[in-house]
This record gives C-alpha cells, structure tokens and sequence, in this order.
C-alpha cells in the first residue's frame, strides 16, 4: 500500500475508505531521515505516500503523508549513481533524481 506521489495532488495514490468505519484515519506528513548509503531500509505506515527525498540543512531526509494508525512496515530504500548497472530483478518504484555534491543519484522504494 506504500505510494509514490505522482503528481501535486495530495489525495492521489492514497488509499481512502478501507478502513473500518470505527477506527479514524490520522493523516500527517512526516519526516523519515536518511543515510548517504546506497541501500538502506526505514520503518513507515503500510499506508503511506513519499512525497519527496531533499538535503534538510546536512541531513538527507524523506518526507511521507501517512497514516498513522496502520502497522509499521520496512521499506527498502535504494539510491544508484548515473551509469551504475541495475540488476536484472530489479523490481522498485522510482522516487526521485537529485544531486548531492557534484554526484547524481536515483531514489527507488523496493516493491517487493
């Protein structure tokens, strides 16, 4: 149930009505940080939706709108460099291109 936001409205992607009607859905956006690693794995709601990865002042950090009373879930977070071979599984979700230093990485959410 994890999503990448595709586009600048907040409500798509985000799973709506699929609880039950008792339990009240709490979203917020929060903050995951990050390491300058190439893989890496960060516990968020099952239902939550990345938003964006940016520098906050030294720190790499990962925004998410979630749901907070779902279950905690690990997520695997990749980062490969321009021109670095990807394997041939390779089953993740792009997230986002940015530069860090002079350096290029690409941000993928592992589907498996």
């Amino acid at each position: 149930h994890l999503h990448i936001k595709k586009d600048n409205n907040p409500s798509h992607g985000v799973a709506q009505n699929d609880t039950v009607a008792a339990k009240q859905i709490i979203m917020r956006i929060l903050k995951f940080g990050l390491q300058y690693i190439d893989d890496q794995i960060i516990e968020m709601p099952i239902k939550s939706e990345i938003l964006d990865i940016q520098n906050q002042g030294s720190k790499l950090v990962l925004w998410a709108l979630c749901d907070e009373t779902t279950e905690m879930v690990e997520v695997q977070i990749r980062a490969f460099p321009t021109d670095e071979e990807l394997p041939v599984d390779f089953d993740h979700t792009y997230i986002k291109t940015m530069q860090i230093g002079m350096l290029v990485f690409h941000f993928f959410m592992s589907n498996k």
